[in-house]
């Protein structure tokens, strides 16, 4: 049983809630309905005047007890025992004794005691995004002022624990006697303590003279104010840079920059470096996310890089870039369909001059990559389109390749009825398949790498295409007795955007290199039959092949002299294309 306050008198019994003020209203204010009715064939008008109390709140106050509610018209109060609650607008108070003013417009909430004399209910308010749980608490709710003994509240990521709470305005707050922390521990193993503090909701956090103490100790040393974010979720703002000394860059200041929230899918970062020799370096990085659809972000960095003074033997001045995207998509967004993307690109001695990081100072090899898959057709039918990049930051060399393309098509059955009707002809069981793939590469080099820059001319030399089909067909014929032959043809061609010849060079006593640019093709057909049966009483399934290869490559080699001795040797037309030349010569084998 919960032990209460002693109740007032209870003047009139309760019924329902009733407007606070209705005892003395005038006669004068008697609501008054006003007929207008200027001609038979309008519509009248009914005007209805209802008086309202010039104290009266805004909007309605909903209260609830679990044990009973008490209204003393002639003090203008309203009393709630047990559990009560009291809602208005977006507060919401809840306490074991709620006491509501009419006339002054305001909630006092107490704590009760049970038999035991243990403390239970005690008050807690909840406004907006504030909650606060006190021993007792008084709100206006007219003014939205209030006041709050031995009060625990939580502003964003912070504790507090203060001795009063004043309220003195819809978002301002101001406590005396108080204890802060980031620790969520009843006990926090950490905290600071101020005699004042003022706290703006979901803003800052002000304190003068503060304390630490660990463990409930007191550190006898403090700090003379302090100034504390309260902002959940993102926020725009200035990063604090950090100090930094190298016998490179000189002194400098790095990671001060600026964090900038546009809206709910994209915010930006910028980020700078300065450095007393005179280098900068300026990092971009917008970020950008759609729930359950995709995510992504670029980083674009620009180093200006002096090393040393100008004169002296280590001087070094140069300047680099770098750029790179990250994108990813969720797998729910568009089934069937994928793309993703991690390019890394920029200059080859990027890596060289980034401060403070060795291992990146030493990495000689970057890469990237694009990639768009998607299926279709139940499945049957898959198509991927890649793009990929590569640069040794040794040589300068770049190599890109894009786009490739791969398609597969799994096994269609071109001569099958799409409703069965009777035993399946041998010609249905006839099935088709398609797996292919087309690549492009090209390379060039930076202008600042050990070889000089490439020009359009050699970029285009170096432009390489290529693309391999391959048609599996394979067909169940009918059952001869207890076998099951199964024939099948491979087919497969392969096209070529150059063509290599050597040739031995008397003159220069060496081997000359040809390279004719077109369209050249080369193509492979193999045949197969396979027999199976299986004996069931020991679960024997022995089975027969053969296979035959005809020589369709032996055009594409050819055979040159390679060195003065007048030996030779042999050579394909297609040696280092992207895809490797047919095998030449012809087999048939057979196997059990």
């Amino acid at each position: 049983m919960a032990q209460v306050a002693p109740r007032p008198p209870i003047t009139t019994p309760l019924t329902k809630p009733a407007t606070a003020d209705t005892a003395r209203r005038p006669a004068a204010n008697k609501p008054r309905v006003v007929v207008k009715t200027e001609d038979s064939t309008l519509t009248r008008v009914d005007t209805v005047l209802l008086p309202s109390s010039p104290d009266s709140l805004d909007a309605p106050v909903n209260y609830e007890a679990a044990d009973s509610g008490v209204l003393d018209i002639p003090g203008r109060k309203f009393l709630l025992y047990g559990k009560a609650n009291t809602k208005y607008k977006s507060l919401d108070l809840k306490a074991g004794r709620i006491e509501l003013d009419n006339e002054k417009s305001v909630a006092k909430a107490f704590f009760v005691r049970d038999t035991t004399g243990k403390v239970i209910d005690r008050p807690v308010l909840v406004d907006g995004d504030m909650t606060s749980e006190s021993d007792s608490m008084f709100y206006n709710f007219k003014t939205q002022r209030g006041l709050t003994k031995s009060t625990y509240t939580k502003q964003g990521e912070m504790f507090v624990f203060a001795d009063r709470i004043k309220k003195y305005d819809a978002t301002s707050f101001f406590a005396s006697m108080g204890r802060f922390t980031t620790c969520n521990l009843d006990t926090p193993h950490f905290a600071f303590r101020a005699r004042k503090m003022k706290l703006v909701n979901n803003k800052w956090a002000y304190s003068g003279l503060a304390y630490p103490e660990f463990e409930g100790v007191p550190f006898p040393v403090g700090i003379p104010f302090g100034i504390y974010p309260l902002s959940q979720g993102r926020h725009s703002g200035l990063i604090a840079p950090q100090f930094t000394a190298t016998e490179s860059f000189g002194l400098g200041l790095e990671g001060l920059g600026y964090y900038k929230v546009i809206n709910d899918y994209f915010d930006a970062t910028v980020r700078a470096n300065i450095y007393s020799y005179g280098g900068y370096s300026i990092n971009f990085s917008p970020t950008y996310r759609v729930r359950y659809r995709f995510n992504g972000g670029v980083r674009f960095t620009y180093q200006n890089t002096r090393i040393a003074f100008k004169g002296d033997p280590d001087f070094v001045s140069t300047k680099t870039f770098n750029f790179a995207w990250f994108h990813n998509m969720d797998s729910k967004a568009r089934p069937g369909t994928t793309f993703g993307a991690n390019i890394n690109f920029g200059s080859t001695q990027f890596n060289r001059f980034v401060p403070n990081n060795p291992q990146l100072n030493f990495q000689n090899n970057i890469a990237s990559s694009i990639q768009y898959s998607k299926t279709w057709g139940d499945g049957r039918y898959n198509m991927s389109v890649t793009g990929n990049h590569s640069q040794n930051n040794q040589t300068g060399q770049y190599t890109i390749s894009l786009p490739n393309v791969n398609m597969t098509v799994n096994t269609l059955y071109p001569f099958q009825k799409k409703e069965a009707v009777g035993a399946a002809k041998w010609y249905e069981k006839l099935g088709i398949g398609y797996n292919g793939q087309i690549q492009n590469q090209f390379t060039f080099f930076e202008s600042d790498s050990p070889y000089r820059r490439s020009t359009i001319g050699e970029i285009i030399d170096t432009m390489q295409w290529g693309a391999q089909h391959q048609l599996p067909i394979n067909i169940a014929l009918p059952a001869l007795g207890p076998f099951t032959i199964s024939p099948s043809v491979t087919y497969a061609e392969r096209w070529f955007g150059q063509q290599v010849l050597l040739s031995w060079n008397d003159a220069k006593r060496g081997v000359d290199t040809t390279v004719t640019k077109g369209f050249f093709s080369s193509r492979e057909v193999s045949f197969g039959i396979g027999a199976q049966t299986a004996i069931f009483r020991h679960v024997i399934r022995p089975n027969i092949s053969a296979n035959y290869k005809p020589d369709l490559a032996r055009r594409d080699y050819y055979r040159v002299q390679i060195d003065t001795a007048g030996r030779t040797d042999q050579f394909s037309l297609y040696q280092g294309s992207l895809f490797s030349p047919f095998a030449q010569g012809r087999f048939g084998d057979e196997g059990a």
